[in-house]
C-alpha cells in the first residue's frame, strides 16, 4: 500500500496516493514548459 499524500485543488483537499501525485507533478510541470512564454501562464495552469 503506497503513503497518501493530501493534496489542495481550487480549495478542496483531495487524498491521492503517491505514485498519483508524482503523475500529477509530471503533467503539472510540462504544463508550466508548454506555456512558459504565454502572458497569463498563472491562470491557463
Amino acid at each position: 500500500m503506497q503513503r497518501i499524500i493530501q493534496i489542495t485543488i481550487g480549495g478542496q483537499v483531495i487524498p491521492i496516493e503517491e505514485r498519483a501525485y508524482d503523475e500529477l507533478n509530471k503533467y503539472i510541470t510540462s504544463l508550466e514548459i508548454q506555456f512558459a512564454g504565454e502572458a497569463g501562464k498563472d491562470e491557463i495552469i
